[in-house]
């Protein structure tokens, strides 16, 4: 047996791969607009799930454990990137002024500013292989964002969203 190219890939279990995410958000319902706003992320992570435990004593023993209410850790992270229009920094300043004018101070109600936003996780052969539901979601911070004077560097955004609850969806 001859141990050519094609036979080594085909018998790797952990290939690296460069998987591609979208993120669609629609426009939140108090900015007026009724746009998709679809952009590529370079990262992004699954949010963090777990289950308080519940101890159950029994006859004088240390007891049992059973699992308990369900916790979200309630926020992400996205790595955005920016085209030349500049329509993702202007989309995410325009909601993030929504939420809390920078002029004002008032801000608009809740579900007014939230809205729900989809991740859109894409194999090699650029099918969706994951889509992630997170509901009730808005803009917690826009991380610090470096601008050089190099013109080959590509712009991102590093935005962190609370949510209310995430579902994954066919």
């Amino acid at each position: 047996m001859s141990l050519d190219i094609n036979v080594l890939k085909n018998n790797l279990t952990t290939p690296q791969r460069t998987f591609k995410w979208e993120f669609d958000i629609p426009s939140p319902k108090g900015s007026g607009g009724s746009d998709l706003w679809n952009v590529r992320a370079v990262s992004t992570n699954e949010p963090e799930v777990s289950f308080e435990e519940i101890v159950v004593e029994y006859k004088g023993t240390e007891g049992f454990v059973v699992p308990g209410r369900k916790r979200n850790t309630h926020q992400f992270t996205v790595t955005l990137i920016e085209s030349e229009d500049g329509k993702t920094l202007d989309a995410i300043t325009s909601w993030m002024e929504l939420i809390r004018s920078g002029l004002t101070g008032a801000g608009v109600p809740d579900p007014m500013l939230k809205t729900d936003v989809i991740i859109s996780k894409f194999g090699t052969d650029n099918t969706v292989t994951k889509r992630i539901k997170m509901k009730g979601a808005w803009i917690k911070k826009k991380g610090e964002t470096t601008f050089a004077q190099n013109a080959n560097e590509v712009q991102m955004y590093e935005v962190t969203f609370a949510f209310d609850q995430w579902v994954v969806v066919d």
